[in-house]
Formats: C-alpha cells, structure tokens, sequence
C-alpha cells in the first residue's frame, strides 16, 4: 500500500462496498413514486446541488465543526501533528483546507442513499416513508451492489458519520496520533502531494459529517464536486418547484455500456418496494412494466410493504 493510500485508510478506514459486505445491507434509495419511474424509464439518476438540498445544514455543520476545529488549542494539535511530517507544511495546509471549503460549497453535487439491513428493517424505514411520502405514494430502490459499486464513476460515496462538535474534535485528534506515529512514512510523500491528501481528507470529512441525533438514517452519500470531470455526469440545467437550477445527470444508458452489462434494467435494482398508499398496485404495475419493458416477468422485482402511516 503506498503511503497515500496509507493515509486515506486513516481518514476513511473502511469503504464503503467494505463497510456494507460487513453490515450485510442494502443500498436503498427513497424517493417517490413518480420520481422513482422518471428514473427508471429515463435511466438516468439526478445529483442535486447541496444549496437546493431538503436541508442545506446537512453540508453546513460538518463545515463549521472544522472551522471551530482548527481555530481551537486541539486544532493547534492536529497541526503540529501534520508538521511533524513535513515541518511548516501548516503554512500551506491551512490556505489550501480554507479555499476547498469556500469554492466547494458551491456546485457540489449530491446524491443519497440509505444503508439498510434487510433482517431489521424488511418493511423499510417508518421516517423514510413518512418523509418522502409527503401524502403520496413513495418507492425505495434497492440498487444492485455489482452495479452500485462500480469504478471509474467520477464521484465519491461515503458512509455519513453521525458526530457532534465534540465527537468531530475527537475523531480528528485520534487521526492526527495516528498521523504523528506513521511521520516516517508519509515524509516519503512531497510536501506538495502531502498537504493536497489531507486537504482533500478533511473536504470529504465534512461532506460526510452530520449531526447525531440524525443517526437513525444511516445515510450513503456520494458526493461529486465540481472540480471532478464530467465523463458521465452532464450538467443540465432543470427547473424543479419553481427554481431554476443546474444537476449533473448519471446517463445509464452510457453506464451500463461497461461490464458488467445491464443490458436489462431489471438488473439495476435488488428490488423495488412500493411504500403505503391507496395505490400502490396500481403503482407497482407501472413501475414492473417500466422495469422489465413489457418482457414476460418471470418473478418480479417489485413487491409492496403494508405499513400503516399516522396522519
């Protein structure tokens, strides 16, 4: 393993196709049922920008706890520990971590999903369904983990950590140890390649930083910033409830033209489930019609969950 890599294993000891092989989940998506059809018929995925987000504090407090952070005596700490690899590294480190949070909080493009045990929760999240329910009917697409995994995508997936300020502090105090006792190691690296890996670290520290008391939601954010290309992310420009804005669209038409091959769309998705409504075979209908393009279905995909829903 080389020491950038080394490095990144402290800030993000465990992907994400690790962490969920480990957790034995699924990769949910939730969203609603007219959504969850444009999706599929379309056979593209949309990336909203995090300024248009259901909640935009969702980006905004992982970036203040690491301002707080470095402004404080334990930031101080992390510094030294970053110098003891690079003396008067800091001197770039901190300019460079400045000007990564201001112009990536704007144009970052964010797309989210849910890790979700099967054996726990087989009807799907109560507060998902209540939240993209809204009155109507939702849909939770289950993504194939050979699809879902896929490299080269241009983007970034991280499982949210669910930290207050105090936890955040504490979490990069123990990263910046672990830092210090490998300084021998990442000297090999230039100052240059150094200060630009911790940079980027901490960047997607706080993209993938929100406060505890959301914990429940075990959220998998992928993240695509607008400095990383756009092969297969197109920016388009859209209006949804009234405003004017821009999303980068995943093509999977062009995605799938890579192995392995989903030729079939029905091999996108683990499963569809159809959330409560008063439709929801009606709904389910539509969506294995879109799903298996009027082919002979053999055992669908697509299955409803009867969870009774408070008003």
């Amino acid at each position: 393993m080389s020491p950038a890599d080394s490095l990144g294993r402290i800030f993000f000891p465990h992907t994400v196709k690790e962490f969920v092989a480990k957790e034995k989940a699924d990769i949910v998506h939730y969203t609603s049922a007219e959504t969850a059809l444009k999706i599929i018929q379309s056979k593209t995925f949309w990336f909203r920008d995090c300024r248009v987000m259901n909640d935009t504090s969702e980006i905004l407090h992982g970036k203040k706890c690491l301002l707080d952070f470095l402004a404080s005596k334990q930031g101080q700490q992390f510094i030294d520990a970053m110098n003891s690899v690079h003396s008067g590294c800091s001197f770039q480190l901190i300019p460079y971590i400045k000007f990564l949070l201001e112009s990536n909080s704007e144009e970052v493009f964010i797309a989210s999903f849910y890790i979700q045990k099967q054996e726990t929760n087989p009807n799907g999240r109560l507060s998902m369904w209540k939240a993209y329910g809204g009155g109507k009917a939702s849909v939770a697409l289950h993504f194939s983990p050979d699809y879902f995994f896929r490299e080269g995508t241009e983007s970034i997936a991280m499982v949210v950590q669910y930290q207050t300020a105090e936890q955040f502090t504490n979490a990069l105090l123990q990263k910046a140890e672990e830092v210090r006792n490998s300084s021998k190691l990442f000297s090999a690296m230039s100052i240059q390649d150094f200060v630009q890996h911790i940079g980027l670290y901490l960047l997607f520290t706080v993209l993938s930083t929100k406060h505890n008391i959301f914990e429940e939601e075990q959220e998998l954010r992928v993240v695509l910033p607008r400095w990383i290309g756009n092969t297969l992310f197109v920016p388009t420009p859209i209006c949804i409830d009234g405003i004017p804005q821009t999303v980068r669209v995943l093509d999977l038409n062009k995605y799938m033209t890579t192995p392995p091959h989903y030729a079939d769309t029905h091999k996108l998705f683990k499963e569809v489930v159809v959330g409560p409504s008063g439709q929801q075979k009606i709904i389910k209908r539509a969506l294995e019609l879109a799903i298996y393009e009027n082919a002979t279905i053999v055992h669908s995909k697509v299955r409803c969950v009867d969870v009774p829903l408070r008003t």
